[in-house]
């Protein structure tokens, strides 16, 4: 029976077929983009021929107003140096100005103003002290009413320079209505024109009076200055109105005045797009059904066999050690018959090496645990004539050196008590080794009426070649912890073992007594921390751990602290 396939995110970029359908996207690749590539081409052609034909039909629609613009500039300029040359002579420079107003026909004022105040104008009076000079370049600005003619003009600014110096400004006053006659002269010539065309100057700003300004016909989205790219002089948006439309920027007099046209989009736009999809549609289908057609073939005589053989080997991983003696399903490839005959002949060689290991495994651990057991019994059996020994000696002294060399006895027949218990035999549970000891030294039965004992133990596993220095260290920690513990003044004497796994794969055993009045006898205390703070500094040296001892505050009370913290090392195994 088939399994279904079950696809995971993190797996699936492994796939057989994932991997096919990259495959065959790279072969198909050259010819899905040789096709996209000639179509994109011949549209962005078209579309590139459209733009030029909008930005020239824009530029026809500006022609009257470039004329008029460009002749002012020229105007202003030819000016300039005729009435600087008579400005110390206020009254011909006056008459200079008037009288190139009349023959021009065209200007309403001309004026030059220096650039310490001093003024020759057509006509009188003006007052130019405040006018706009800190932009030292020429500038076309707008009007609403002109001063003289009281209707909506252009003003020009021509800065003149004579040997690197700035002499003054011509100021030319151009009246709009001239800018619309030339304007709707453009319409009669029956040219495609823009819905609206706005003139802005070199900062975005529009040159039109507010009458004559189209509001509803600006960009919705994009302030006048960002249209003045001259890379992208086609810009795609939307008028205030709501209207799409395609804004076209040329330059009238460049770095000075440009003109935007608008022009609606009459689904051209649309058309582009349009064509633009269809055009990338065709390989993608070529793509889709030649996939569609390997990845059906290749999942018929590869993927399904495949998985079943998957299937069939991950249930001998875990563990099921059934008979797989069934074909592959469907009429497989010879390949994948041999495979699995195969499998079949390599699974009943693992079942039986298998069945040999645990056997010879379960004999060497039956050996293991008989030899804890044996060295157990000879421990306490050391430890009994220890004891016995201890009977017969009456100096103190030498009773007190039996007595700890048979707790440290007892300490490693306690290790390997644990060690033939316990179902594991590479690791210790740690703090059930510690528990042993204490109750082993007496600290939970003896004196309980009055040490109070507190034990804090993590479940913590630790191989053999630490288990030992650390339960003969807990001994020494232990013992010597009672030998020189004192009883406070307002509470009972005290002990706390803490045995904690802290981050970075740390181990602290801490053992805290309190401190105050002696409670062991004189004899038990002298010298009494001399070969047990040398055996606790050896067996944390052993454990490369770090040792901390001293006073210390605890909640309860004044005590002594001795911490060691030392690393969870991994099990080394003996030298041959």
């Amino acid at each position: 029976m088939i399994r279904p396939i079950k696809l995971r995110w993190p797996r699936i970029i492994d796939g057989l077929g994932f991997r096919l359908a990259v495959l065959l996207t790279v072969a198909l690749l050259p010819l899905g983009l040789i096709s996209v590539a000639q179509t994109l081409r011949v549209l962005s052609d078209a579309r590139q021929t459209s733009e030029a034909a909008l930005i020239g039909l824009t530029a026809d629609a500006v022609a009257g107003q470039r004329a008029l613009i460009e002749g002012a500039l020229g105007s202003a300029r030819a000016l300039g140096p005729v009435l600087m040359e008579t400005l110390d002579r206020p009254a011909e420079c006056a008459a200079l100005a008037a009288e190139f107003v009349r023959n021009s026909g065209l200007f309403a004022f001309a004026g030059f103003v220096a650039p310490d105040g001093t003024s020759c104008l057509s006509e009188q009076p003006l007052n130019f002290a405040a006018v706009e000079t800190t932009r030292v370049q020429t500038t076309i600005t707008t009007s609403n009413a002109g001063p003289i003619t009281g209707l909506p003009v252009l003003i020009l600014k021509e800065p003149i320079w004579r040997q690197g110096a700035l002499r003054g400004f011509v100021f030319l006053s151009l009246p709009y209505g001239a800018m619309e006659i030339v304007s709707h002269y453009g319409q009669a010539t029956g040219r495609r024109r823009p819905a609206a065309l706005h003139l802005l100057d070199d900062r975005g700003e529009l040159l039109a009076p507010e009458q004559y300004q189209k509001v509803d016909l600006l960009p919705a989205d994009r302030a006048g200055v960002d249209l003045l790219d001259p890379s992208a002089p086609v810009v795609d948006g939307h008028t205030r109105n709501g209207a799409r439309a395609l804004f076209v920027t040329v330059p009238v007099v460049p770095q000075l005045v440009y003109a935007v046209g608008v022009w609606p989009r009459d689904g051209m736009q649309n058309s582009w797009e349009r064509d633009s999809v269809l055009a990338l549609l065709f390989p993608f289908l070529m793509w889709f059904v030649s996939l569609s057609v390997a990845f059906f073939a290749v999942h018929r005589l590869v993927i399904r066999h495949v998985v079943y053989l998957n299937g069939q080997m991950r249930r001998f991983a875990i563990g099921q050690r059934d008979d797989f003696g069934d074909p592959p399903p469907g009429r497989a490839p010879a390949e994948f018959r041999q495979l699995n005959g195969t499998f079949n002949k390599l699974r009943r060689i693992i079942t039986r090496e298998e069945a040999n290991r645990a056997a010879a495994l379960h004999e060497k651990t039956v050996l293991l645990k008989e030899v804890h057991h044996r060295v157990k019994n000879n421990l306490q059996l050391i430890a009994s004539i220890v004891n016995m020994q201890m009977r017969r000696v009456q100096d103190p002294g030498l009773r007190r050196v039996l007595k700890s060399v048979q707790d440290r006895v007892m300490s490693l027949a306690t290790i390997h008590r644990i060690l033939y218990q316990s179902e594991r035999v590479a690791d210790v549970r740690a703090d059930r080794l510690l528990e042993e000891l204490l109750h082993q030294l007496g600290t939970i039965s003896a004196n309980e009426a009055q040490v109070k004992l507190a034990c804090d133990l993590d479940p913590i596993r630790l191989f053999p070649d630490q288990v030992v220095p650390l339960a003969l260290l807990a001994t020494e920690a232990i013992n010597n912890a009672y030998k020189f513990m004192g009883k406070p003044k307002d509470r009972d004497p005290w002990l706390r073992i803490n045995f904690k796994l802290e981050e970075d794969n740390m181990v602290l055993l801490e053992v805290v007594n309190s401190v105050g009045a002696p409670l062991a006898q004189g004899e038990l205390r002298e010298d009494g921390t001399s070969l047990g703070g040398q055996l606790i500094t050896a067996f944390g040296r052993q454990l490369e751990a770090t040792m901390e001892e001293g006073p210390s505050q605890t909640p309860c009370g004044p005590g002594y602290r001795l911490a060691l913290r030392f690393p969870v090392a991994g099990f080394i195994p003996p030298e041959a």
